[in-house]
């Protein structure tokens, strides 16, 4: 997985999308088996830290 490409509705693998109708629980595991960056810094760069900066949009769109 790569996250600083774009999303696209060709792809294979559900793994990459979270649906209005996905239980929590599938939520949750893909939101946790999502790739991040390798260092502990939190913060929003999306040219720097693509994977971290993808899943604080989804934090700020819940």
């Amino acid at each position: 997985q790569r996250p600083d490409d774009k999303m696209s509705k060709s792809l294979e693998s559900p793994k990459g999308t979270i649906n209005l109708l996905d239980e929590p629980t599938q939520i949750e595991k893909k939101i946790k088996s999502a790739v991040t960056d390798n260092d502990a810094e939190v913060r929003y760069d999306v040219g720097a830290k693509p994977g971290v900066s993808n899943l604080l949009s989804i934090l700020g769109a819940a």
